[in-house]
């Protein structure tokens, strides 16, 4: 049963500043570049110039867009797997009359590219799932720390927390 997500969020931070495409496209090669894995975790290593890799592009611009509607916690959600934010914010996007699907890699790629969402249990295996700190109703707005993403250092989340 789908619910109505508009009515259950609210709308994205008006301080919140967008990056540009190329602004865009220069934060996911800086986050794919320290985490590769999030790229071959999709099966993409094969098709480098390919439909799958535009695609993996537009899901990232995607889940970028609608995280920036998501509240931030200051620790990581360990009540949702990674999958029911996806879910979210593919929810949200329908909402706003985008129909897409989210994968796992596009999904944690847009959440290291915001730079102010808290998480843990990447590069650790199976140990520690990847978990975000998001929330629907509750928390800090999004911000536009993805701007340290492209002057600063190597992402790594206890940078972040």
């Amino acid at each position: 049963m789908q619910r109505d997500i508009v009515n259950i969020i609210a709308p994205a931070a008006p301080s919140f500043i967008a990056p540009s495409p190329s602004e865009l496209n220069r934060l996911a090669n800086i986050v794919l570049s320290t985490y590769p894995s999030l790229v071959y975790l999709d099966n993409l290593d094969g098709d480098t110039l390919g439909g799958k890799r535009r695609e993996f592009a537009a899901q990232t611009e995607h889940a970028f867009a609608a995280l920036s509607y998501v509240k931030r916690l200051s620790y990581p959600d360990r009540r949702h797997y990674c999958s029911f934010w996806m879910d979210e914010c593919e929810i949200l996007l329908r909402s706003l009359g985008i129909a897409t699907d989210i994968r796992y890699g596009p999904f944690v790629t847009a959440c290291l590219m915001h730079h102010d969402i808290v998480f843990e249990g990447l590069n650790q295996g199976a140990s520690i799932p990847f978990s975000a700190g998001l929330d629907l109703l509750v928390g800090a707005e999004a911000t536009d720390k993805w701007r340290g993403v492209l002057v600063g250092p190597v992402i790594d989340s206890a940078a972040i927390l």
